[in-house]
This record gives C-alpha cells, sequence and structure tokens, in this order.
C-alpha cells in the first residue's frame, strides 16, 4: 500500500541512453530498463518538494553500449 500522504508519484525507465516515461516488456523486445527512478510528492509539504530517488534493476542487460530499443510504432 502506498503511504496516504503521497500526493503524486510518477516513474521513470532509463533506457541506456536516457529516462523515459514509458517501458513495454508486452511487445517487442522483453527486456527490463537498467533503472527506474520513482518521484513524489507529499501532501502535508507546504514548499510540495518533488523527492526522488533510483532503483537499478541488477538483472537488466541494458547499459548505454546496449540500450533499449523501443519496436512499438505509432499509427
Amino acid at each position: 500500500m502506498i503511504d496516504p500522504n503521497i500526493n503524486t508519484i510518477g516513474f521513470e525507465f532509463y533506457d541506456g541512453n536516457e529516462w523515459i516515461d514509458t517501458w513495454d516488456t508486452t511487445t517487442g523486445s522483453r527486456r527490463l530498463p537498467q533503472a527506474v527512478q520513482i518521484s513524489y510528492t507529499l501532501k502535508d509539504d507546504p514548499m510540495h518538494t518533488t523527492r526522488l530517488f533510483v532503483v537499478p534493476i541488477p538483472a537488466s542487460d541494458v547499459t548505454s553500449l546496449n540500450p533499449y530499443v523501443s519496436t512499438s510504432s505509432a499509427t
């Protein structure tokens, strides 16, 4: 359960080159991101400070030399 004091929460995924806001393992390449960045704000923070932390994914094979390349295409 997420802390009830969390006002907003967001996730970004490191693809070996940059942080992206979506990650899809249901189509195309079934790889894990190199890391996940979680950002959040708290309801009781009058400054609305965005806090963040990064979770490395040790099982990922994504690196700057072997980046994730999305295979989805817009129609």
